[in-house]
């Protein structure tokens, strides 16, 4: 008896994401920011060989429409601005192209805000978007106060804490401490001066260090909990624009893309 033998399913295409779309349409951005880039000097002076320069120049103006006549037409003339240093005039029709490419990316972040953050890896989410969300917006949700005030706690502890690992800024954090515990106790103990002696006397640097450490990991816990339950719906509350997603993102997808690119010339 013959077995018919089963054809195997082909595996399915993972279905792209807002975000996958968003990345993709960096991708033009990214060849003409890489085009422009590569050809300059470091005084931002147009340069490169006169065939690339030239190719670049034929190919944005066929983009644009122009006649393969014409262009052939005004081979020469490129050529002699070439020689004569005049170089921007190759980049001109790349230019337009490139401010069009940034407006198409822009576009899309405007059109699909909520998708590209409801589809964004929570570590990026974590890492990149909430940062900038702590710096530049305040999330107009009520429902999120609550989260609000961690996040803004958290940016302030962190804060410090990078001063307190600073060696040019440790000691000023190291005196705050010491100030803000001798303000407690004149405070705790405004009538009775002997235990006030005796407390500030016990005031010791490396406990104050030590207890805002501790207070830092017990926010941050804090802080990781609440944001594990509902990190998209804060970002997405705080009121995030199409241009604030281009600023976001943008350097993540360049870093992508050149990565990959790396990797392709290695291979």
């Amino acid at each position: 008896m013959k077995i018919k033998k089963m054809a195997r399913k082909s595996p399915r295409k993972r279905k792209l994401t807002d975000f996958d779309r968003f990345s993709k349409n960096y991708g033009s951005v990214f060849q003409y920011e890489l085009f422009f880039n590569t050809h300059k000097d470091e005084k931002g002076s147009v340069k490169g060989d006169l065939n690339e320069l030239l190719g670049f120049w034929a190919n944005e103006m066929k983009r644009e429409g122009a006649s393969k006549e014409d262009i052939k037409d005004n081979k020469d003339e490129l050529v002699q601005r070439y020689l004569k240093n005049d170089k921007e005039v190759f980049l001109t029709p790349g230019r337009k192209g490139h401010r069009e490419a940034v407006q198409s990316f822009t576009d899309y972040a405007n059109s699909n805000l909520e998708g590209i953050l409801g589809s964004t890896d929570g570590q990026i989410l974590r890492e990149e978007v909430l940062p900038y969300v702590v710096e530049n917006c305040s999330p107009k949700d009520g429902s999120y106060d609550g989260l609000n005030k961690l996040v803004q706690e958290d940016a302030e502890l962190a804060e410090t804490k990078a001063k307190l690992e600073n060696d040019k800024t440790r000691n000023d954090v190291i005196d705050g401490f010491v100030t803000e515990r001798e303000a407690y106790y004149d405070q705790a103990y405004t009538d009775n001066d002997f235990l006030k002696g005796i407390f500030k006397d016990l005031i010791s640097e490396a406990r104050e260090v030590n207890r805002f450490s501790q207070v830092y990991v017990a926010k941050r816990k804090e802080l990781d909990e609440a944001l594990d339950k509902d990190l998209k719906g804060y970002v997405k509350s705080a009121g995030l624009t199409g241009k604030d997603l281009v600023k976001i993102y943008g350097p993540l997808f360049n870093e992508a893309y050149v990565k990959a690119l790396q990797s392709s010339d290695a291979s």
